[in-house]
């Protein structure tokens, strides 16, 4: 589509790069708000280091699911070393998500800083990257759909795509915008409940849950082949997927038992 921002030469901007630090840029600036909003006690320094931290383990995790589920299916004969998840490449969300909330986890726990303010922090501000970062991915090409389904003397959807780059050029689910909308439309929604009589956490719970559901689903217009749990019918992200509603929903309800302490 338009993988390439600027070209000067041999210089080269990608756009999917800039897309990504803007997506994090504006996550980064949301979150500084919503914690000056909802949890104004935790130290700005400590914020900070939480954020880089997040940041580190969150792109060592992408790119470490993305070489066990994606790298390994071009040639299962060819040994990759580890090392190799330092070397630019493709990246998951969801690998991301899991290094970041695990590192995220340890070091709230360390610090004893509020979970659930923390987790109404983080959720609508990952919610907005994501739909940044996912246009990143269609002007690149990547994480395209299926083809669309065209039978004779049917005319193209007009909302269908073709990637000039991609091997069979024809037209494509939109995917990643698809996924951007749901995810800015999700944001919307954490926005709207957070102005609400919730308790703390929900907002950050729900639109896990939400973003967990919309992904289960979109994954069946994925056309790109990332692996399989049961062939052909459960991918990796999608077992994550249903594992984060599983663990949003069981907390939401279990919140009675003070898990996130009380609403104040």
């Amino acid at each position: 589509m338009y993988p390439i921002l600027f070209q000067w030469n041999t210089w080269i901007i990608p756009t999917w790069h800039i897309l990504f630090l803007l997506a994090v840029f504006c996550g980064y600036r949301y979150m500084q708000r919503l914690r000056s909003q909802i949890a104004p006690g935790i130290p700005m320094r400590d914020f900070d280091t939480l954020f880089a931290l997040v940041y580190i383990a969150g792109f060592l995790g992408a790119r470490l699911f993305s070489f066990f589920t994606d790298e390994s299916l071009y040639d299962p004969l060819v040994q990759i070393p580890l090392w190799h998840i330092f070397v630019p490449g493709p990246m998951t969300f969801y690998g991301g998500a899991l290094a970041g909330f695990g590192m995220g986890l340890g070091f709230c726990l360390w610090k004893k800083m509020p979970l659930g303010a923390l987790l109404d922090c983080i959720i609508p501000a990952v919610l907005l990257g994501l739909c940044i970062g996912r246009i990143g991915c269609f002007l690149n090409g990547d994480d395209f759909g299926l083809p669309v389904q065209i039978g004779p003397n049917m005319l193209t959807p007009w909302w269908a795509v073709t990637f000039p780059n991609h091997l069979i050029p024809v037209p494509r689910y939109p995917v990643q915008l698809m996924e951007s909308g749901a995810s800015f439309l999700l944001f919307l929604c954490c926005a709207f409940l957070r102005k609400r009589s919730l308790r703390v956490g929900q907002v950050g719970l729900l639109g896990s849950i939400g973003y967990g559901i919309a992904r289960f689903f979109l994954e069946y217009l994925r056309g790109d082949v990332r692996g399989w749990v049961v062939a052909g019918f459960l991918s990796p992200a999608q077992l994550v997927s249903l594992l984060l509603i599983a663990a949003g929903i069981v907390t939401f309800y279990g919140q009675k038992l003070g898990l996130f302490g009380s609403s104040d």
